[in-house]
């Protein structure tokens, strides 16, 4: 039941405008750069959930990058999505991890998290609001290579 979220249409530029704003002094401070390429995008949704959508998988691009790399965020819509794109140049996420990734609190290299700080990625998070909305998830990730995450909510 989705009737008590106060839901109404929203831009995803804007909202991703404002991440990318709040993420972008520790972007900074890691040498890692921002890219962000918006289009218009509207959906009805809680854009405190989108948000944090979009939080997540940026502060996880800044957060398992390399000095000098980019995080780049595509949001466009085509035919029958609202896509979100959010891609890194950092370490990818290990085969042998990806099915696990979306568990709570887990955290692909243990030995990191304390310097890194957080209770693992929030893809858990993520994804339950993928679905809320009835949206697709997909990753890609290579070794060393970097990892893009692609949301796609049908409108």
């Amino acid at each position: 039941n989705t009737g008590t979220v106060e839901e109404k249409l929203i831009n995803i530029k804007e909202i991703s405008k404002d991440v990318v704003t709040l993420l972008s002094s520790k972007a900074e401070n890691n040498g890692v750069n921002l890219i962000l390429n918006a289009d218009d995008v509207v959906m009805k949704a809680n854009s405190n959930y989108i948000n944090e959508l979009l939080y997540n998988l940026i502060d996880n691009g800044i957060k398992y990058n390399k000095h000098g790399g980019s995080v780049n965020i595509n949001i466009y819509e085509d035919e029958s999505f609202a896509n979100i794109v959010v891609s890194d140049t950092g370490l990818g996420i290990p085969p042998e991890h990806r099915d696990r990734i979306f568990e709570r609190f887990y955290r692909v290299d243990k030995s990191r998290s304390k310097e890194t700080g957080g209770t693992g990625l929030g893809l858990s998070i993520v994804k339950h609001i993928v679905e809320l909305y009835d949206g697709i998830i997909n990753i890609q990730s290579a070794n060393n290579k970097g990892t893009k995450i692609t949301i796609q909510f049908p409108v």
